[in-house]
C-alpha cells in the first residue's frame, strides 16, 4: 500500500482510560435538555456539573428507566422543533450508549464501543482501503513499516479463491530467524496454528492474513506450534518455533552465474532504505566485476510501501533522463496537482553503467511497487516483465486524532505516473509488461485484483491508456538475452505465446 503521510509521524505513547473518550464526546450531549431535565429529575438531586458526571448517570440507571428517559426525550423533541443533523447524530449516539450498557445481556468495553462506532463511520464510505485504526491496529501498522517484531521470522502471502481468504502461503523465511533454522521453506503453507496452553486453531477459522500474523507473533521467548503442508510430502510437518526479535530486511540480492545482480526487494520500507539499496547494489556490482551484465529488479509480491522508499528508488535507477523529471502526480478531489518535491527525479546517476535494467512483477505487486515498474517503463528506464499487476493506484493518508491513539487512514486520491501533460494511470488498470512471462510458481497461486474490491475506487478519466511496446521489437537483441537469462535457474519463467 501507499502511504502519504510516511513511517512514525503518527505513534504516540501514552496511558489513557477509554471511557474518558467517550467523556470528550459527551460534551457535545450536555445542552440536551431533554435528557438532562429528565435525568436530573428522576435520578439526581443535584444538577450534573460535568459530562463525566452525565457518563457517571448512566451506571444509576436500569433499563426502563433509560428507556423512560428515551421517551421524555422524545416528547421534548417534539416539543421544541425539528433538530439539527449534528444534534440529532449526537444525541442518538448518547442514547444506544445507555441501552448497551444497562439494557443488554452481554457486556461490552467502552473501548470496544467507541471502536466500533469510529470504524462504522468510515466504513460508511464503502472504500476498502480506508479504516479506523485503533491502537492496536496502529502498532500492528508501526511494526510492519519499521519491520521490527516478536515473532518467528516468515514472509507470508494470502492465498485467496474468488475473493475469499482460505489460507497463508510462506512466500520466504527471514535469514537467521527461528522459522529458517527450524526448516520451514518458501511454498510451505500453515494449516493449523496452536498457542502453548491453548487448543490448535485451524487456519479456517481465521478472516484474514492479518488474524493469522497476529496469532503467529507474540511475547519474547514464547513458542508457537505451527503444522505445515508442503508439496511432495505427504504427511503434515509440525514445528514448534520459539518466537523472539526479528528485524527484517526488505532488500536481498546475489549475483548471477550470468553476470546479472538480482536485487529482490519485499517492501518498499524501513529505516535507510535507499541507501541500503544503493549499499547493496554496489556491493554485488563489485562482486560481478567485469562480467555485470545488468540489474534485475525483483518486485514479485512485493505488495508497496511508503512513497518516499518507492520515489527515491526510482531516482536511483534513473539514467540518460532529464532531472526533475515528473515521476508521480495526484488526483484528489480538487484535481490534478504536483506531489511535491519528492514527486521528482532527483540527482539521476550512472547506477547501473549503462547496463539495462529489468523489473520482475506480477499479481501480487502492488501500489509502490506499480509507482516504480510503470516510471520505469513511461521513462524507459527498465524493461518490465512478468505477468499484469494488481492495479492499486490510490493514495491513504493516516491522519491521527488528537490524542495520538488512534487515528483514521482515508484514501485521499489516486497517483498518476508521468508529467502533467501527458500521465498515465495504475488504478484498476495495473502496469502491463514489455514481456510476459509466467513464473511456474505463480500457478498454485489464486491472485486477486484491484478491479475486483468492491467499493475502489475508479480509474482516472484525465487520462488515457498508452500502449506498451514490447521489447521484442523495442530491442530484439536485450529481449533474447532477457529470455535467456530469465529461462534458467533460479527463475524457470516461460515466455507466453
Amino acid at each position: 500500500m501507499v502511504w502519504y503521510i510516511l513511517k512514525n509521524g503518527f505513534m504516540i505513547e501514552k496511558e489513557i482510560v477509554m471511557s474518558k473518550l467517550f467523556v470528550v464526546l459527551f460534551t457535545f450531549f450536555v445542552g440536551f435538555t431533554g435528557i438532562r431535565s429528565y435525568a436530573e429529575q428522576s435520578i439526581l438531586q443535584d444538577k450534573p456539573s460535568s459530562s463525566t458526571e452525565l457518563v457517571e448517570l448512566i451506571e444509576k440507571l436500569s433499563c426502563d428507566q433509560v428507556q423512560n428517559l428515551i421517551e421524555q426525550t422524545a416528547k421534548t423533541i417534539g416539543t421544541e422543533g425539528t433538530e439539527n443533523i449534528v444534534a440529532q447524530h449526537q444525541r442518538r449516539l448518547f442514547e444506544t450508549y445507555a441501552i448497551i450498557r444497562r439494557c443488554g445481556l452481554n457486556s461490552v468495553t467502552d473501548e470496544k464501543m467507541l471502536d466500533g462506532q469510529l470504524s462504522g463511520m468510515v466504513g460508511a464510505l464503502n472504500d476498502p482501503h480506508s479504516d479506523f485504526l485503533n491502537n492496536t491496529k496502529l502498532k500492528e501498522m508501526d511494526e510492519d513499516f519499521n519491520r521490527h517484531f516478536i515473532g518467528i521470522g516468515i514472509e507470508t502471502l494470502p492465498i485467496m479463491n474468488e475473493g475469499k481468504f482460505i489460507g497463508v502461503k510462506v512466500v520466504a523465511p527471514i535469514p537467521g530467524s527461528p522459522a529458517a533454522l527450524a526448516g520451514v521453506l518458501p511454498d510451505d503453507q500453515i494449516t493449523e496454528i496452536e498457542e502453548d496452553g491453548e487448543s490448535s486453531h485451524h487456519i479456517s477459522s481465521f478472516k484474514n492474513i492479518r488474524e493469522v500474523m497476529k496469532k503467529i507473533r507474540g511475547v519474547m521467548g514464547s513458542s508457537v506450534t505451527l503444522t505445515f503442508e508442503r508439496k511432495g510430502v505427504s504427511h503434515p510437518i509440525v514445528m514448534r518455533l520459539k518466537r523472539t526479535a526479528v528485524a527484517e530486511s526488505m532488500i536481498s540480492g546475489e549475483v548471477l552465474p550470468s553476470g546479472w545482480v538480482w536485487m529482490h526487494i519485499t517492501q518498499f520500507t524501513g529505516e535507510k532504505f535507499c541507501e541500503d539499496l544503493l549499499q547493496k547494489e554496489r556491493m554485488l556490482q563489485d562482486k560481478a566485476g567485469s562480467s555485470f551484465r545488468g540489474t534485475i529488479l525483483d518486485l514479485q509480491n512485493n505488495p508497496g510501501g511508503t512513497v518516499e522508499d518507492a520515489l527515491c528508488t526510482v531516482s536511483l535507477y534513473a539514467r540518460d533522463i532529464d532531472k526533475d523529471k515528473s515521476i508521480i502526480l495526484l488526483e484528489d478531489r480538487d484535481g490534478i496537482h504536483d506531489f511535491g518535491p519528492m514527486g521528482y527525479i532527483k540527482n539521476p546517476g550512472n547506477i547501473l553503467q549503462g547496463k539495462p535494467l529489468v523489473i520482475l512483477v506480477n499479481p501480487g505487486s502492488a501500489s509502490a511497487s506499480e509507482i516504480v515498474a510503470k516510471a520505469f517503463q513511461y521513462y524507459g528506464i527498465g524493461e518490465v516483465v512478468g505477468t499484469p499487476t494488481y492495479g492499486k493506484g490510490s493514495v491513504q493518508q493516516v491522519i491521527p486524532l488528537s490524542d495520538g491513539m488512534v487515528a483514521v487512514k482515508l484514501t485521499i486520491a489516486q497517483y498518476l505516473i508521468g508529467p502533467a501533460s501527458d500521465p498515465v494511470a495504475v488504478q484498476k488498470i495495473g502496469v502491463m509488461p514489455n514481456i510476459l512471462m509466467n513464473n511456474p510458481k505463480d500457478a498454485s497461486m489464486q491472485f486477486s485484483y484491484e478491479r475486483d474490491l468492491v467499493g475502489s475506487i475508479p480509474t482516472s478519466t484525465a487520462v488515457k491508456e498508452k500502449p506498451v511496446i514490447p521489447t521484442q521489437k523495442s530491442n530484439p537483441l536485450l529481449f533474447n538475452e532477457i529470455i535467456d537469462v530469465l529461462t534458467q535457474k533460479p527463475f524457470l519463467f516461460t515466455l507466453q505465446k
